[in-house]
């Protein structure tokens, strides 16, 4: 947004600002006698009495080229301390500003107008200076229109302060030429404000980034109380993210949510750039103890990003795989609460030490009983020079619809082979070849996005997981792919159907994460998108393949903070207060961006309710979570903030409204009934939810289903439609319990 300083438009604006000034009130220039001297001219507007016979051009050049080096000195000697002194001030002042009071105080209203002339003449910008603090308070957030509205007041009144401050302008005259100054300022800053309509209450954002994303308007509105407090020091966590030599892509700090000892209780599970990782036991007290040493999963040496975690081996415990840059491990489950690493066993390709994998989901697309796996890869360095260069192919030259696809990874999926090992079957979604190999087009092909988080899904309800990929750099490289899983081919192989343009899913954007959830009660599940600029939302419209963008009408397009683009990482559909309607989570990652929370109002639409929820941290967010560490039936919240400490907050369930969480536990199907649909019904309400393994960024929340019910006191249905194809109901579950579904044999 900073750009807009440098268009054209601005700087003719600027042009004619200035002479408008000379015009309007240059008289007040020439009429004004010095500071202390009125001898020079008698009044305003009066000629000298005595005028000199006028000089030639080459002295009148050269008299004024001595004034002029005079009175600069002049200036800088009467002005350079104080500037270096309010340098600093403000330099001090700005650790102090976050980007919603910049927001809040400077945004694009008619007070950010008003206070943006106000300090335009306070700080008195004499010549240029103003673009560049234009350029930074952009960078902190501020609002176009006061940013235009200080570069109006610079170019309207720089030349008149600049002959004040060396003497020339009576301060009676500097006064008015002042007011003048700030009524100008005010009025081109109104002006802009009414043009782009941004008085209406809620901030109008301009995507600017893919086909299909909008202008966006956000409601907000202050709860009366905060819903969530930040228990990370009571709780005992105390893990710190360490980039290491990554500051410059902020590629990782994922958080994977699983109960590795089996006792009912949420773990956490911290991968960190430079290790070692940190595993969080819970101790069922609202404590954590730090044990990854003791469980095997330091993994100090492997770059973790991310990871999933399941029971892939069907032995009764969860086994986690870590996604790395580097080598990438897979941790069986020895079943005493430690892991032994079993990566090179099980069939998985060794990654190298280039090869930067992120997201990972586990999920059964054949349905045999046995958990399958997909993994996504991303850029080994975020360098466009060399991820263009030929270090990466010397076959294929540089096109620009396909820039940058040869510096990433592909994705891979694998087939349990039901007997401790796995097949690479990523040949069932297209074509593996490199794209530097001399005998393949130059199409480059879905496998080979920047991916960030993969999912396994049921979109179109037809009883079998499909596979979503939400990619980074969609526009340049690859945009997101949904894969339709159409069952066994006849030659032995699987059928995976790409069928992301025809269903509208293939967002071309700056992908994170993805939230899947039915956020409208249809029975059908939607996604939910984090980007560079406004987050997506695509609404499953019921019809089993297509999608529509309700980013604009559910409004939640939180693209903006001021005129800041806004880095949304995590996210995850959950419904904090236990009404009934899945709620949405956002994290946040750049600078002082404050992460965001967004209430379902169960009309379609969702209101952000961030502002004094007690989730609205302002620490470099990036992998998110839901859980329920303390069994109390509400959804708490852990975030892995990049190179800080993370953040854990705890739901203070004080809503007076019940709630229902399911385990599943299957016989025919995977062990932990990946991919089972649950539906419940109460107090006349329907709905849906999905067990997954493996959302959010580059992690994953906990395995059960959570159900918020409102004030009903008990479920009157409880559907659960397993992977094998069993259907089992039961009826009258009382709320407020958790309740362990196993598969009938």
């Amino acid at each position: 947004m900073a750009a807009f300083i440098f268009d054209p438009l601005v700087w003719v604006g600027r042009f004619f600002m200035a002479m408008a000034a000379a015009v309007v009130v240059g008289r007040f220039v020439v009429g004004s006698p010095p500071q202390g001297d009125s001898s020079v001219y008698s009044g305003l507007g009066e000629t000298p009495v005595e005028a000199e016979a006028e000089p030639g051009w080459r002295r009148a050049a050269n008299e004024a080229s001595r004034d002029l080096v005079r009175a600069l000195l002049r200036y800088f000697a009467v002005v350079a301390p104080a500037a270096m002194a309010a340098g600093i001030a403000a330099g001090l002042a700005v650790q102090l500003v976050s980007a919603d009071m910049m927001a809040a105080y400077v945004g694009d209203t008619a007070l950010g107008v008003a206070i943006a002339a106000t300090l335009g003449i306070l700080i008195v910008f004499p010549t240029m200076a103003e673009v560049l603090a234009v350029v930074v308070l952009l960078a902190l957030g501020i609002g176009v229109a006061p940013a235009a509205t200080l570069l109006f007041a610079g170019a309207f009144g720089g030349p008149f302060a600049f002959r004040r401050l060396i003497g020339l302008i009576s301060a009676r005259r500097a006064a008015v030429v002042t007011a003048s100054t700030w009524a100008v300022a005010v009025l081109g800053g109104v002006a802009l404000v009414a043009a782009n309509d941004l008085t209406s209450g809620a901030a109008d954002l301009d995507a600017g980034l893919s086909e299909g994303v909008r202008s966006v308007k956000i409601v907000t509105a202050k709860l009366d109380r905060p819903v969530f407090v930040n228990a990370t020091i009571e709780a005992g966590i105390d893990f710190v993210h360490h980039p290491g030599d990554w500051h410059e892509d902020r590629v990782a700090a994922g958080v994977v949510v699983f109960d590795f000892d089996g006792d009912g209780l949420s773990d956490i599970y911290f991968p960190d750039l430079v290790g070692p990782n940190a595993l969080y036991r819970n101790d069922g007290d609202g404590t954590f103890t730090e044990v990854a040493a003791g469980a095997g999963v330091e993994d100090r040496e492997g770059g973790g990003n991310g990871g999933c975690a399941a029971d892939y081996d069907n032995d009764g415990d969860q086994d986690l795989y870590v996604t790395n840059h580097g080598p990438s491990r897979l941790f069986q489950n020895n079943g005493d609460s430690t892991f032994s690493d079993v990566t090179a066993d099980v069939g998985f390709d060794h990654s190298p030490a280039t090869l930067r994998s992120t997201g990972c989901s586990w999920g059964d697309y054949d349905r045999d009983g046995f958990l399958d796996f997909v993994v996504v890869r991303y850029a080994h360095r975020l360098d466009f020079e060399e991820m263009q260069s030929e270090s990466y192919s010397a076959l294929v030259p540089f096109k620009s619809d396909v820039p940058l696809n040869l510096a990433v990874g592909r994705l891979s999926l694998y087939r349990n082979n039901g007997n401790g090992t796995f097949s690479d079957v990523t040949r069932y979604l297209g074509d593996t070849r490199h794209p530097s190999l001399p005998d393949r087009e130059t199409e480059v092909g879905n496998l080979w996005g920047a991916g960030f988080q993969p999912g396994w899904v049921d979109f179109d309800n037809d009883g079998d997981p499909d596979l979503y990929v939400v990619n980074d750099m969609g526009a340049m490289l690859q945009p997101n792919v949904l894969w339709r899983n159409d069952g066994p081919a006849e030659d032995g192989m699987w059928r995976f159907e790409d069928v992301s343009e025809s269903s509208g899913a293939d967002a071309a954007i700056d992908g994170m994460a993805l939230a899947v959830g039915d956020y409208d009660l249809d029975g059908f599940l939607d996604f939910y998108m984090t980007n560079i600029g406004p987050t997506v939302l695509l609404r499953n419209n019921g019809d089993g393949l297509t999608f529509s963008d309700a980013t604009e009408s559910a409004r939640v397009g939180i693209g903006f903070v001021g005129a800041q683009k806004r880095m949304t990482w995590g996210a995850m559909f959950f419904d904090y207060d236990n009404d009934g309607d899945e709620d949405l989570y956002v994290v946040s990652g750049l600078g002082s961006q404050r992460n965001v929370l967004l209430r379902n109002e169960r009309d379609g639409t969702f209101v952000d309710v961030s502002s004094g929820s007690g989730a609205d941290d302002s620490s470099w967010g990036h992998g998110g979570a839901y859980l329920d560490y303390d069994g109390d039936g509400c959804l708490d919240l852990v975030v892995s903030n990049w190179d800080q400490p993370a953040s854990l907050f705890r739901n203070v369930c004080d809503f007076g409204s019940n709630w229902l969480v399911v385990e599943t536990v299957g016989a025919d199907s995977n062990r932990d009934g990946i991919g089972a649909r649950i539906a419940i019904e109460a107090g006349g309400q329907r709905q849906i939810r999905e067990v997954f393994s493996g959302t959010s960024q580059m992690g994953q929340n906990m395995r059960e289903a959570h159900f918020g019910v409102g004030s009903a006191t008990q479920v009157d249905t409880l559907t659960v439609g397993w992977p094998s194809g069993q259907v089992q109901t039961l009826s009258d579950v009382a709320a407020n319990r958790r309740v362990t579904l196993e598969e009938p044999d």
